[in-house]
């Protein structure tokens, strides 16, 4: 039981904020940029795994953190497959800004190869994984940059599937910048 409420209490404590059917949401504020002379407006920008199950509350929650616009990294094969569609919330815009736009890539068949290839060497795969997304997410990153650039005072949330990959490589280059 200890270690439940243990996992509990990391996962409502900050930088994790509680949005109700939304895993692994969090705000990257407070973070020093890579120059260490700039810090990411706290509560501004969220990012977290796949929104679909958000309840009523969790939507309350959203709007009450200043979320104004959803950018979701996932492409549109990805969303049918999982049957994992963005909620429709009002007061905020749902984004579709996928990382990957070839319809293979969660190709049941791609993604047995995928484990494989991890299990086989995780490291380098890993790597590999990390320096593809990078080959490919320029466009859908820049939606998002052009967000914050163009509409600093409305808050953003930005996902994935798990809130872990593509949203990971997002918030490094965020604060990067």
């Amino acid at each position: 039981m200890s270690d439940t409420r243990d996992i509990q209490t990391i996962l409502s404590s900050p930088p994790f904020v509680v949005v109700e059917g939304v895993v692994n949401i969090r705000h990257l504020g407070g973070y020093a940029a890579s120059d260490s002379q700039w810090v990411v407006k706290p509560m501004a920008i969220f990012r977290s795994g796949e929104p679909s199950s958000i309840t009523e509350a969790g939507k309350e929650q959203l709007r009450a953190l200043g979320v104004v616009k959803v950018f979701d990294l996932r492409s549109e094969q990805e969303i049918k497959q999982f049957k994992t569609a963005s909620p429709t919330i009002e007061g905020i815009e749902m984004i579709n800004a996928p990382v990957y736009t070839k319809d293979e890539t969660f190709d049941p068949a791609n993604i047995e190869k995928l484990l494989k290839r991890f299990e086989a060497d995780e490291i380098g795969t890993g790597v590999r994984m990390y320096l593809d997304i990078l080959d490919q997410a320029g466009p859908a990153f820049r939606v998002v940059f052009q967000h914050i650039t163009h509409e600093p005072n409305n808050s953003c949330l930005v996902h994935c599937t798990s809130g872990k990959d593509r949203t990971g490589l997002f918030s490094a280059l965020l604060l990067m910048v």
